[in-house]
């Protein structure tokens, strides 16, 4: 599911004061079915439709390039996910779980990627992730954008390059963190909300 587009740049403005408007998604998804995964691109931005990908999502992934700002975007992210949380909490809503934070573009003989690395060890040490990893860097190689000039997936583009080979271990150690996360079965409850308005139905 695409991040952007026309269809959804007016969305925070049209559905900002809809009631339950956190919920858009799942009323429209909740049926879905047949998939082993769905992954949704999120725009980069704190922003209504983030907190509707929370509300339907069983976890997150955050991604983190190799400079500051991005490192101030991680933080302000997990500030965001904290302060939904408590909203969540006083709905009886569940919510995404942080599965982690991956870093992007990285070239490890540069010293300030090694550091921005560092940083976000360090916050995942302090519990700072709201309990998420820190997956393993992916490199940083032009391959990736010669594959999105050529509208390919960078599998299909350059298969053997350090970044399809990043991505596609990203996959597996996310694919086992959720396999032994739902080792100890939750109840993923409906929220009141959607539960009354199928009732009405």
């Amino acid at each position: 599911i695409l991040s952007g587009g026309r269809s959804i740049k007016d969305f925070d403005k049209t559905y900002s004061n809809a009631p339950d408007a956190e919920l858009l998604m799942r009323r429209r998804f909740d049926k879905i079915a047949d998939y082993d995964y769905i992954v949704i691109d999120c725009p980069p931005s704190l922003s209504l439709i983030l907190s509707n990908v929370v509300a339907f999502a069983d976890y997150l992934i955050i991604p983190c390039a190799p400079d500051l700002l991005s490192l101030v975007g991680v933080k302000n992210t997990i500030n965001f996910l904290d302060n939904l949380k408590e909203h969540f909490v006083k709905k009886n809503m569940p919510m995404a779980k942080v599965a982690g934070v991956v870093p992007t573009m990285h070239e490890l003989r540069r010293n300030i990627d090694r550091g921005i690395i560092d940083d976000l060890m360090s916050l995942a040490d302090h519990d700072r992730l709201s309990g998420g990893m820190v997956f393993d860097p992916i490199k940083s190689e032009t391959k990736v954008k010669t594959s999105q000039f050529k509208k390919k997936f960078l599998s299909e583009c350059f298969p053997g390059s350090h970044a399809a080979i990043g991505y596609k271990k990203l996959a597996e150690d996310f694919i086992t963190l959720i396999k032994r996360d739902v080792s100890t079965p939750k109840i993923r409850k409906k929220p009141a909300a959607i539960e009354a308005q199928e009732a009405e139905v």
